[in-house]
């Protein structure tokens, strides 16, 4: 008999700190919904053997894996995740599991990748049994699939634990332990007359830019071909520099309700990404189209490049405006809401 599971992880959207966070500096990263969701449906394997079956909205990333055969799928991130839990979970060894994601954000920077894992990992341990799924867990699992998302290299962590955590908070990588991220909640003020808008730049036929490449770009901005691992902590606090004192106003005013500073921070941080050369057409017209009509600040959110995402910040008055003006420039325009809790299963 066939039992379906519902699994669920939040989004995510950088406020401060992208590129710099996989440097060592603190970012601050908002949870959001809705979140993406999978429908997992799980059976004993019998004689067809033990395996996933995973469906996204996107034919081209759909997997199949079997477990008594080797995969051509391994470096698929979903693949190495399910691979990763079937050595762990001797429960899974036994069942035959068809995934299908029933909804997932459609834009670029919003932390799909380990969003979907953190989803898909609950769903999995969920299936093998496990009763608590703790944070901590549930962050190892959308890292494993985020790492191989990005090709291989080691993301910074802060999407996985957006995914993971939930909620708004500050985050710093941890060199000596990639996996126990300095995670602290941020107590933002009541957004009461403004809210946060994103904004999509991708146009159809435009592909987008790879999160690994932008990565490298903004690296040798820097002068730097190394991964950041491999620099000491004075060069990485040499690429942190410039924006470390952006961080500590931004935060501040974020938790007293200084929109108008906030704006401000977000133009500032907005220019020292351009200026390194990971933004984009598409992402300086929707910020200028956003500023020009009222926005208090407007960004690139995530890695940036073709196709990536703006967020602005707008007196709820206003909102209205700064949307139609979007929309007659043909960029997409989503509102949010603020994840109270990260990934979950039932």
């Amino acid at each position: 008999m066939k039992k379906v599971l519902r699994a669920r992880a939040p989004a995510k959207v950088i406020l401060f700190g992208e590129h710099y966070v996989v440097y060592g500096a603190s970012g601050l990263v908002a949870a959001i919904e809705p979140c993406n969701e999978i429908e997992l449906k799980v059976e004993e394997a019998g004689r067809q053997g033990a395996g996933l079956q995973y469906r996204s909205t996107r034919a081209e990333n759909n997997i199949s894996i079997d477990l008594n055969r080797p995969s051509a799928n391994s470096k698929h991130p979903y693949c190495a995740l399910y691979l990763k839990l079937a050595k762990e979970l001797p429960a899974l060894r036994e069942l035959r599991i068809s995934a299908q994601v029933k909804h997932a954000w459609q834009l670029k920077g919003v932390g799909n990748s380990a969003s979907l894992g953190a989803a898909l990992g609950a769903g999995l341990r969920k299936a093998a049994g496990e009763k608590s799924l703790s944070a901590n867990i549930l962050f190892e699992d959308a890292q494993t699939a985020d790492e191989v998302a990005h090709g291989g290299g080691r993301p910074s962590g802060i999407d996985a634990a957006a995914a993971a955590y939930g909620n708004v908070m500050e985050f710093q990588k941890d060199f000596a332990n990639p996996l126990r991220p300095k995670i602290r909640a941020l107590k933002m003020a009541p957004m009461r007359k403004v809210g946060f808008l994103l904004i999509d730049t991708h146009k159809d036929g435009e592909k987008r830019a790879s999160t690994g490449a932008l990565v490298a770009a903004f690296g040798r901005a820097h002068g730097i071909e190394k991964k950041p691992a491999e620099l000491s902590a004075r060069q990485r606090e040499e690429v942190c520099a410039p924006y470390a004192p952006l961080f500590a106003h931004a935060k501040n005013a974020l938790e007293k309700g200084e929109w108008d500073i906030v704006g401000l921070m977000m133009d500032e941080d907005h220019k020292l990404l351009r200026n390194k050369g990971v933004s984009s057409t598409g992402i300086e017209k929707a910020v200028g189209v956003a500023k020009s009509f009222g926005a208090l600040g407007a960004k690139l959110s995530g890695a940036g490049g073709e196709g990536g995402v703006v967020i602005a910040l707008v007196e709820k008055e206003k909102m209205p405006d700064v949307r139609l003006a979007l929309d007659l420039a043909k960029f997409g325009t989503y509102e949010f809401r603020i994840a109270k809790s990260g990934a979950k299963s039932k």
